[in-house]
């Protein structure tokens, strides 16, 4: 009898489990760095939302104090002729910082003290609690009537058949100097 001759073969028996279990750890490998990458950008990309949110935030409180601060006496409250500086309280910012400016409305890429202290702009920045994130809001505001100028009489009549005024007429005029009534002819009694 002959010798089988397997025994040669025996030598090479676990090549192929050895390239498929490489191959396998080579893939499992790939996956995991892609995945661990897609981990950090997300959380990187949840992490710059947070604190854009937190900008957002404290420049929005920052525009409304700014506003509130403009509403409740004017941009020169010191008399001075000059916008005042304002410093909005961390406590209404979350902690964040926030600057506000009271600006010339022409100026718009910078912030020039403005001439008119009454049409200005009112610029609020904030910033995240790390400063990494920033924000800004702008509003114009204005001390200027809607109306324009107002009526020189209280009551105005035009022509003798215009109004008829009869029994007690008691007429206030607000504006100091002005006229009370204004009619086209004469009244009379």
């Amino acid at each position: 009898m002959k010798t089988p001759t397997l025994a040669q073969r025996t030598h090479q028996k676990g090549i192929a489990t050895l390239l498929v279990s490489v191959v396998i750890l080579i893939l499992m490998s790939i996956i995991a760095t892609y995945t661990a990458r897609t981990s950090l950008l997300d959380l990187a990309l949840t992490n710059n939302s947070y604190r854009a949110k937190q900008a957002e935030a404290a420049a929005s409180a920052a525009l409304d104090f700014g506003l509130a601060y403009y509403l409740n006496g004017g941009a020169d409250q010191n008399n001075d002729n000059t916008a005042d500086t304002v410093t909005v309280p961390t406590s209404l910012t979350g902690g964040n910082r926030t600057t506000v400016q009271f600006c010339d409305p022409s100026a718009v890429l910078t912030c020039t003290a403005p001439t008119n202290l009454f049409r200005l702009r009112i610029i609020a920045q904030g910033y995240s609690d790390d400063d990494t994130a920033t924000t800004s809001h702008s509003v114009l505001v204005s001390e200027e009537s809607a109306l324009g100028a107002s009526p020189k009489a209280a009551l105005t009549a035009k022509g003798a058949g215009a109004a008829t005024l009869n029994g007690n007429l008691t007429v206030v005029n607000n504006n100091p100097g002005g006229i009370t009534i204004w009619t086209g002819t004469n009244i009379g009694a």
